[in-house]
């Protein structure tokens, strides 16, 4: 039986709704495959259980898996494109079938779908979105705002920033030592729904 795959990253700096937020869990996932790569009566000849589940659930589920092959180029789109790793996971057939596909949920609030294949640099052979719920990741928005501040007040000077991470540190220090208020800096209206970078 082909084996199939989940995959799974963890993104910083994901933007939601004029907000930032770091740890946010986006499973990957196929959509618009025509058929799945296991059927529903393969799958109960080779388990010899008889599933109590409706074939068209599995089927979307399965439909929504990716080869390893792909998992592969998925990855290294996500590294090249997004500096951003990825896990894969090699997928329990006999419990996706009784778990509704991604692609099958309706979001509510906190929750979504990023679309990669709508990137400008997308090239891969077949299209993925991610699922994403902001709901359990943590919001810095004080952290990501503070540092644009900063780098807009020393670019006004002339002074530019070449590391990043060091200023983002130095400005953790400054709020645990009570001398940066995060409701004190309000970022552009410019800010969507626009995920990670």
């Amino acid at each position: 039986m082909t084996k199939l795959f989940r995959v799974a990253s963890k993104v910083n700096n994901f933007s939601y709704q004029k907000r930032v937020y770091d740890s946010v869990e986006i499973c990957w996932f196929v959509i618009h495959r025509e058929t799945p790569f296991v059927s529903y009566v393969e799958l109960m000849k080779n388990s010899g259980k008889e599933l109590n589940n409706s074939q068209d659930m599995f089927e979307n589920n399965i439909k929504e898996l990716f080869t390893e092959q792909e998992a592969n180029i998925l990855k290294e789109y996500l590294l090249r494109n997004h500096k951003q790793k990825c896990e894969m996971k090699r997928a329990d057939l006999l419990l996706e079938a009784y778990t509704l596909g991604y692609g099958d949920l309706v979001p509510d609030s906190g929750e979504g779908f990023y679309k990669l294949n709508e990137e400008d640099s997308y090239d891969l052979p077949f299209v993925v979105w991610g699922y994403y719920d902001i709901t359990h990741a943590e919001d810095v928005s004080w952290l990501a705002y503070g540092t644009e501040f900063i780098e807009r007040v020393l670019d006004k000077i002339g002074v530019s920033i070449t590391d990043k991470e060091k200023l983002s540190e130095a400005i953790e220090e400054l709020k645990e030592e009570g001398l940066f208020v995060e409701k004190g800096v309000k970022k552009k209206s410019r800010v969507k729904s626009e995920g990670f970078k």
